[in-house]
């Protein structure tokens, strides 16, 4: 403590050990020659290990068959893998198909699977999709993804032959 000062600030920073290890405790003492001793301070360090999510690609199509599909990879950013971790996953089940959850397997940093667009026969334009991984004791992951619409704006859901929906079936419709 300087001179003419009753006490001075000290920067405390937490090491990211990397390892989903859940909150510790620390504890802080200070000691001196010269004065009295001072009671101990606890702190605890909340542990941040984060889940990612990634898809490849990042557009697809609702119309079955035509880019209609892409690899997810989820991954655990720690770095000890001894035991399984469930994953759970949330995105527009409107839209895209998803499992609930997956397990990573022990001794894995990632899982992959194929989710697929959901052909809706509906005009609702392009939708993206924001897909959301949580797991116990892990900082949530996010990405998007742009699931293009294939149905044509002037479709006419009630009557399908009249194409440009004037309430006629005419030869205009045919093109």
């Amino acid at each position: 403590i300087p001179a003419g000062s009753s006490s001075v600030e000290v920067l405390i920073d937490a090491i990211d050990d990397s390892i989903l290890d859940g909150t510790q405790a620390v504890t802080v003492e200070v000691i001196s020659t010269v004065y009295q001793p001072v009671p101990s301070l606890t702190l605890d360090v909340i542990d941040h290990e984060l889940l990612s999510i990634q898809v490849s690609p990042s557009e697809i199509n609702e119309e079955p068959g035509v880019n209609s599909s892409t690899t997810v990879t989820i991954s655990r950013q720690d770095t000890v893998w001894d035991s399984e971790l469930t994953v759970h996953i949330q995105g527009d089940a409107t839209e895209v198909t998803l499992p609930e959850s997956i397990t990573i397997p022990a001794g894995a940093a990632s899982f992959e699977f194929v989710a697929s667009a959901v052909p809706d026969y509906v005009f609702d334009g392009d939708q993206l999709v924001t897909l959301i991984v949580t797991a116990n004791g892990y900082e949530a992951g996010t990405t998007d993804l742009l699931v293009q619409d294939d149905e044509f704006p002037w479709h006419n859901d009630r009557n399908p032959f009249d194409v440009n929906d004037d309430g006629f079936v005419t030869p205009i419709d045919a093109f």
